[in-house]
């Protein structure tokens, strides 16, 4: 047989070619060649520059496992062209090797993405079947065959390659365009061409009901979760009541979130409906009534109970610890029990400590102590692998506030602290490349929660983890909290699997309100927060995130007001009120501030959902977009060109960004258009004033909710 390439045709933003290498050289080492075109979100080429490419192979689907992973950095010629070879990067998350995936065992799927600017915050994806590399894998077996073979894989039988006879090879070897192999499949010059979009994977549209759980309850918020297989349209719906148990009428909730099967960077989840109950009473038990319905069939209906967590409290039976008034180094912690939890305090005046070890401990409340630890990466409380513990009222001045990194924590409560770290607002500062250092909060693990806190000054004011570091974060909960100079992230969400729920934040003065870079397929929440003089993005949903929903978020800030410059999908958003302006040419924390319009939302993805919201401009020409399209033709309901003089009373508009800038009152005016406009979302915003809910955060003439510590 000749050595006779075959390639594959797709587009990530030009054209992107596979070729098979090495297949007949003696070295065992097998590669695939990529090529791709790069363009910038300006459509401009990017020529002689630094590319980050980060390359995936799935296994049955574009969202199956993820059988091998790998990254690479290179630089693109003057015709922006990069080219590397698949199986010869750096090794990310893979199982097996590239070298011994098993080609022959089902179809594979490969899934590309580019960050233009040579980083790993990927902004182009592309995922497609890959019909014709298992095969070319196998020519060497193949060849070296004596013998009758007879082919049973149901998957190639079924292919079109399982058309191709042996006088298709001749023609093929012998450059005869004599092949007619069928739909989605060109030869041409020793080259097979593949439509990979006539090529199709039996579909199963009814749902087929399975198990239904509360995961993580927290103290005012429960989860629920049903697992379901089929229902491959998306069609299916269902709807949540909800009571004190026994106790007589039922509430409406918001519907699930429906939830395909997935998989990002590593990490999968499964095919569901999911979503989340809010602003219950602590320590009660509640049923929960929930009705499925697909019109492809597998209707069902299913009532479970689900008890909210109690605040913590301390009482007789606890242990106290009382520590005198003074300064010392590091205090370690034992563990109590949840009859008897050890309270550390000080009740007769100040104890400050430069690190308090909490890790690996269980039922352990820190009471009111102060924290300076300065130092260089100087950690201030530490609760890695902890359970049940505290952090309440605590006043901590540290490069990193209170931390849990892997195993992370677990129904945690950290409440009522002053947290403040040694960032400085400026532009050299801003950014993910800026001069900045430090968190505020920073943990991972199931069922926390994080409320009531002032946290100032640091890179990342609260924060989950990222990649490697992530652990089973869900059904964390984020509220009430009061920002100020997060100089790269206010909230970073990131590698939130489902149910975790950023709501009533104040955010003042950070480079980016809220982040889900990425939402591992959802729901998660983001909830009536408020954003003013926040720089780069409001909504930072990148690197693929999915089931991000945003409802009733007040947003003022300079370029893009209602921002998204990633591709995102299965997003949800309702009830935003959002005003951009000018960023005065400047490139901000070198990611800059976005297009100055009143919306930019690049790239939404099929199956996200965007309707209710507000927007508008300041000094600047009315410009706003979702996904190319005027706002308008996206938005049926939404309400255009708001002014911030028409909308809120005194509020100046943020330009420039620096310096610090005081935190405005945000309430609308009675009567201007945001007023009664807002589509009403049940157990989201049932008890509104007027003929219907208002836009954005607040509603008009509402008392502000508390924000920060409570006592």
């Amino acid at each position: 047989m000749k050595n006779n390439s075959i390639q594959k045709i797709m587009s990530v933003t030009t054209i992107v070619l596979f070729v098979i290498t090495n297949l007949y050289a003696q070295a065992p080492v097998k590669k695939m060649n990529y090529e791709a075109v790069i363009h910038n979100n300006k459509d401009e080429l990017v020529r002689n520059a630094p590319v980050g490419i980060q390359v995936t192979i799935l296994k049955e689907s574009q969202n199956g496992p993820v059988i091998y992973s790998e990254t690479h950095t290179t630089v693109s010629n003057s015709n922006g062209l990069v080219s590397v070879d698949i199986g010869a990067g750096k090794k990310s998350w893979w199982r097996p090797d590239f070298n011994d995936i098993d080609w022959s065992s089902g179809a594979y799927f490969i899934r590309t993405e580019i960050d233009p600017t040579g980083g790993t915050e990927y902004t182009l994806n592309e995922t497609s079947q890959l019909l014709s590399v298992p095969y070319a894998m196998h020519v060497n077996t193949a060849e070296n065959y004596s013998g009758t073979l007879t082919e049973e894989d149901p998957v190639f039988e079924a292919s079109v390659a399982g058309g191709i006879s042996e006088a298709d090879f001749h023609y093929w070897n012998n450059k005869q365009e004599k092949l007619s192999a069928g739909k989605g499949i060109t030869l041409k010059d020793n080259r097979i061409d593949f439509n990979a979009g006539d090529f199709k994977e039996s579909s199963q549209n009814s749902t087929v009901p399975g198990k239904v759980s509360t995961p993580w309850p927290t103290i005012h918020n429960l989860a629920v979760e049903w697992s379901i297989q089929g229902d491959d349209n998306l069609n299916g719906v269902v709807t949540v009541e909800f009571r004190k148990k026994e106790s007589g009428e039922w509430k409406t909730g918001m519907p699930l979130r429906r939830v395909p099967a997935g998989e990002n960077i590593g990490f999968q989840w499964e095919n569901k409906h999911s979503g989340s109950i809010f602003d219950l009473e602590q320590d009660t038990e509640y049923e929960i009534r929930l009705k499925l319905y697909d019109p492809d069939g597998g209707n069902a209906e299913k009532i479970v109970t689900a008890k909210t967590r109690p605040e913590p409290v301390i009482t007789d039976k606890a242990a106290i610890v009382e520590i005198k008034p003074g300064i010392y180094d590091t205090l370690y912690t034992e563990s109590g029990t949840p009859d008897s939890p050890r309270v550390y305090r000080c009740s007769e005046g100040t104890a400050t400590f430069s690190h308090i070890d909490v890790r690996n401990k269980k039922w352990v409340y820190i009471e009111g102590l102060n924290v300076v630890n300065l130092k260089e990466r100087g950690r201030g409380i530490h609760l890695n692998g902890a359970e049940n513990c505290v952090v309440r009222k605590c006043t901590i001045n540290a490069v990193y506030g209170i931390v849990a990194y892997r195993p992370g924590a677990t129904n945690c409560y950290f409440s009522d602290n002053v947290i403040t770290g040694i960032c400085e607002w400026n532009n050299e500062a801003m950014g993910a490349h800026g001069a900045n250092i430090g968190e505020g909060i920073e943990i991972t693990g199931p069922g926390n929660v994080i409320c009531y806190n002032k946290v100032t000054g640091f890179r990342d004011c609260i924060s989950t983890m990222e990649d490697s570091h992530v652990v089973n974060q869900m059904c964390i909960d984020i509220y009430n909290n009061d920002i100020y100079s997060g100089v790269d992230d206010a909230i970073e969400a990131d590698f939130c699997f489902s149910n975790c729920r950023i709501m009533r934040n104040r955010i003042t003065n950070s480079y980016v309100g809220l982040s889900s870079q990425p939402g591992l397929g959802g729901p998660n929440y983001f909830i009536r927060n408020v954003m003013y003089n926040v720089v780069h993005a409001a909504f930072k949903l990148k690197r693929a995130s999915r089931g991000d929903v945003v409802l009733h978020n007040t947003v003022v800030k300079v370029g893009a007001g209602l921002g998204g410059n990633s591709a995102m999908d299965h997003a949800y958003f309702r009830n935003n009120l959002a005003i951009g302006g000018p960023d005065g040419g400047i490139n901000w924390g070198d990611y800059g501030a976005g297009t100055p319009s009143a919306a930019q939302i690049i790239d939404p993805g099929p199956n996200s959902d965007f309707d209710y919201d507000a927007v508008g401009v300041y000094e600047i020409d009315y410009r706003a977009t979702i996904g190319g399209k005027p706002f308008g033709e996206v938005e049926k309901n939404g309400i255009e060109r708001i002014k911030i003089e028409e909308v809120f009373y005194n509020v100046e508009f943020p330009f420039p960004p620096v310096p610090e800038r005081e935190v405005p009152d945000l309430r609308p005016k009675t009567g201007s258009r945001v007023v009664d406009a807002a589509v009403i979302i049940p157990n989201i915003n049932d008890n509104y004033n007027g003929r219907g809910p208002d836009i954005g955060a607040y509603e008009a003439g509402e008392e502000l909710p508390h924000y920060g510590p409570r006592y």
